[in-house]
Order: C-alpha cells, then sequence, then structure tokens
C-alpha cells in the first residue's frame, strides 16, 4: 500500500508548497498574471482534492483500523493526515 500512497503523497507536498507560494503573492487587481495566479491556484485546489480522495479511497481496502495496523500501512496514513492537515490552513 505504501508504494500506492507514497507517490501520491509525495506529489501532493510539491504542489501544495506551489499553492502555498502562489498564496503568498500579493494581488494586483487588474493584472494578467494576478489572473493566471487565480486560475493556477484553482487547478491545484482541485489536484490536491483528487489527491486526497485518491489517498482516502486506498483506505476502503481495509476493514478497521486493526487491518490498517495488521498490514503494517498505519504510518502511511498518520502520514497522509499530518499532509492533509497543512492543507487545510491555506487560505485563498
Amino acid at each position: 500500500m505504501q508504494s500506492l500512497v507514497s507517490p501520491v503523497l509525495d506529489k501532493f507536498v510539491v504542489l501544495l508548497d506551489e499553492l502555498i507560494r502562489l498564496t503568498q503573492t500579493t494581488p494586483r487587481p487588474n493584472d494578467p498574471a494576478s489572473a493566471a495566479n487565480q486560475k493556477r491556484m484553482l487547478l491545484l485546489a482541485q489536484c490536491l482534492s483528487h489527491a486526497m480522495s485518491a489517498i482516502a479511497w486506498s483506505s476502503k481496502a481495509f476493514t478497521n483500523v486493526q487491518t490498517i495496523k495488521a498490514a503494517g500501512c498505519l504510518p502511511i496514513y498518520l502520514k497522509a493526515l499530518e499532509v492533509f492537515l497543512r492543507a487545510i490552513q491555506v487560505r485563498f
């Protein structure tokens, strides 16, 4: 399961960092670059949403927390939770 979740989570971090960087730039009204940044931020947010969904759905292969622990997958899902919690703090 780690080989399935880790690549998605690694890319999630890269995209999240880019979204954070874009949200920290000062928007200027009527600036074409600002409009392009807004579109890029929307696309990044959608990609992040899809990645979160994919990782969440991967956990559905397990019937409960005990089977996740027994399979040794708990660390990767805890790491995913930590990364997802970072995403909640982004404002745009």
